[in-house]
């Protein structure tokens, strides 16, 4: 039996977030000794761990005023975790999402444990202060190993570190909770509200949609909380209030099984774990600017609608349209994606995982 211990920033709502769950749990059932620590406050987990989990929070995920005090606070929580490695003494640690990664592997070298970190997001698109940029490409040369979700990070993190085991693991995915409600003209999109998820560029497509299609009944619910909150909402004038609706950070459940349409309009993306969920409800999906990975799984007028692959038909008001025109048509491409969705085993992806921890 091994003492494994997950790090992450927060157990707040996300694709990372509920894919180291999903890890911890699997290890728990396989009988390890799981401990889970984040940097954030534990009060603001948006998932309920197992009880046999350790728990450790460093109740440290605060905005710096300043560079000093920004190497203050790191300085501070490289200590705590210090600390807490020195206690749980684990046998693998596992980190997710790159700045963590980086404080996890600077706490690690006084104990030289093994150590795997994982890339969620795009390694080369995903851009992050210079500072912490350094950090990376100089920390990530002291991991054990170093894992992706998609096939463009692997390809990218095997040019940067050549001498490092690279391994292309995918999401893991969970089924979906289907309620019997009744379909509306709801066009879903779920995100962290982040410039990189582009939801001011939809938000703007589907007002000139609404402008020259009055009568439609389609609305624009996005969902999830983020930096950008305050701007969306700006661009979102009293007449379009009850057209382009933003309930912030909510169980998405109930908007799965109501929506007609998903869309993904992020810039880039490692694979988002929403985009996988919405395949499993069996809805179809448009999609902006998809990447190696998220054609694996969709192909463009087959499982899913992607716009960079025909620009010049293929914008958001004239799908939007063709829907009300034919929306069998679309069906069909949400029952296509849903068996895309049914092919992906856990087992498999957490034998993955198994594998890497097992070997040094």
């Amino acid at each position: 039996m091994s003492r494994i211990l997950l790090a992450i920033d927060s157990l707040e709502k996300g694709g990372a977030q509920k894919n180291i769950v999903i890890l911890a749990n699997k290890l728990l059932a396989k009988n390890h000794d799981v401990s889970i620590l984040t940097l954030d406050n534990k009060d603001n987990d948006f998932y309920s761990l197992n009880r046999n989990l350790k728990r450790f929070s460093l109740d440290s995920k605060i905005k710096s005023k300043n560079y000093f005090q920004a190497i203050y606070n790191n300085l501070k929580r490289i200590y705590k975790i210090f600390i807490i490695l020195k206690k749980v003494s684990p046998t693998t640690i596992i980190s997710f999402i790159n700045t963590t990664n980086v404080i996890l592997i600077i706490s690690n070298f006084f104990f030289k444990k093994n150590i795997i970190i994982s890339e969620r997001n795009s390694f080369s698109l995903q851009k992050l202060p210079m500072v912490w940029q350094v950090l990376r490409n100089i920390t990530y040369n002291y991991a054990t190993a170093i894992t992706c979700n998609s096939i463009d990070s692997f390809k990218d993190l095997k040019t940067k570190f050549q001498n490092k085991k690279i391994v292309y693991i995918q999401n893991f995915i969970s089924s979906p909770k289907i309620l019997k409600l009744k379909k509306k003209k709801i066009l879903l999109a779920i995100g962290r509200l982040h410039k990189q998820k582009r939801f001011d560029k939809l938000i703007n497509d589907f007002k000139r949609f609404i402008q020259s299609n009055t009568h439609s009944g389609f609305k624009l619910v996005i969902l999830g909380s983020g930096p950008e909150e305050n701007n969306l909402r700006k661009m979102i004038s009293p007449n379009l209030s009850k057209k382009i609706i933003m309930p912030g950070k909510v169980n998405s459940q109930k908007y799965y099984n109501e929506a007609s349409i998903f869309i993904l309009s992020s810039d880039y993306e490692g694979m988002p774990n929403v985009l996988l969920e919405a395949m499993s409800y069996s809805l179809p999906i448009i999609i902006y600017k998809a990447n190696s990975e998220i054609r694996r799984f969709l192909k463009h007028e087959i499982s899913a609608l992607i716009l960079d692959e025909n620009k010049k038909n293929n914008n958001l008001a004239n799908i939007l349209k063709n829907f009300e025109i034919n929306s069998n048509k679309f069906i069909k491409l949400g029952k296509k994606a849903k068996k895309n969705f049914d092919i992906i085993d856990n087992e498999r992806i957490y034998e993955k995982w198994n594998k890497i921890i097992k070997s040094k």
